[in-house]
């Protein structure tokens, strides 16, 4: 009877260790996370910093020009503000998201 529960012992142990993952794993996909986040991160203000620039250009020309109708710059100032929000909305997403995965990857440790 000894034998069989050393060797239950001895069975629970490896099945605990077999689904256990290794430290370094885990801190790999945290650097891989953190990665990918900054490289979203860097991507989405470097379009951001050209959008805002063409913004005001358009901004600009829409004041200056007097050929451009009212409904025209009225649309134009929507069509940013809606834009404007639905970037914001993607980034908070996406951020959220990498959030649960980062957590998701603490679980594992």
């Amino acid at each position: 009877m000894a034998t069989k529960k050393t060797t239950a012992k001895k069975t629970e142990a490896k099945t605990e260790s077999r689904f256990r993952v290794p430290q370094r794993i885990i801190d790999l996909q945290k650097r891989s996370l953190e990665t990918q986040h900054k490289a979203f991160s860097r991507t989405f203000e470097a379009v951001e910093s050209v959008r805002e620039r063409n913004e005001d250009r358009v901004n600009e020309w829409m004041k200056d020009s007097r050929f451009v109708p009212s409904e025209l710059a009225e649309l134009s100032k929507e069509w940013t503000a809606a834009s404007r929000s639905m970037r914001s909305t993607y980034r908070n997403s996406v951020d959220k998201s990498f959030s649960l995965a980062e957590s998701w990857v603490d679980t594992l440790a």
